[in-house]
């Protein structure tokens, strides 16, 4: 086992443990992961070195969730450089009607009024504008697996390089419950436990 892994397994092993979460170690083809089960949710937390690909290495946090109406959004940090993709591509962005909320991210989805229902909830907002430069997303189930059944999406962080720090992942993974709880209040997502295997 070299530093690197073990650095990040003794810290993963630990947010585990904190947070009543399931550690496991990776072998020689796979890396170590977390898996964290609440209510009918599993949400993993891994690590992709980003061998063969442009992307590099990075940091992913994923939970698989019924979604019969395939509701999309997807939230990013409002920059220099967002605001240049936003214009070239045309996208609008949805205001949630917060300002501090609003100037801190760039938020899209293919439902607006479901969009700020969702972004409706102070807590979400609060715990999304602590966490900073945060990515969020629901990404069709068929960019992830092709055995998802056609009502699963799955929704996903992702930051680049590894993320070690637990704070950080403790809040992430508290966010992640949050939002799939939202979503259920919304109308939007199913409390079903979806078959899949995460």
């Amino acid at each position: 086992m070299n530093w690197f892994r073990r650095g990040k397994d003794e810290a993963w092993r630990q947010l585990s443990e904190e947070i009543g979460a399931e550690f496991f170690a990776g072998g020689f083809w796979e890396g170590s992961y977390v898996q964290h089960h609440v209510r009918s949710w599993t949400i993993t937390l891994d690590f992709d070195n980003g061998a063969g690909t442009e992307s590099g290495p990075y940091t992913r946090m994923r939970a698989p969730f019924v979604n019969p109406d395939h509701f999309r959004f997807r939230i990013w940090p409002r920059n220099f450089l967002s605001e240049l993709v936003r214009r070239l591509l045309r996208n609008q962005d949805i205001a949630t009607g917060d300002p501090a909320f609003d100037a801190a991210f760039v938020v899209q989805g293919n439902d607006d009024s479901k969009v700020r229902d969702l972004f409706a909830s102070p807590e979400i907002r609060r715990m999304s504008l602590a966490l900073h430069n945060l990515s969020l997303t629901v990404i069709d189930r068929r960019w992830v697996a092709r055995r998802f059944p056609d009502d699963v999406d799955v929704l996903v962080y992702q930051e680049a390089g590894l993320v070690e720090d637990l704070a950080r992942l403790e809040a992430l993974f508290a966010l992640f419950a949050t939002v799939l709880e939202r979503l259920c209040q919304v109308g939007v997502a199913l409390r079903d436990r979806p078959e899949v295997n995460p």
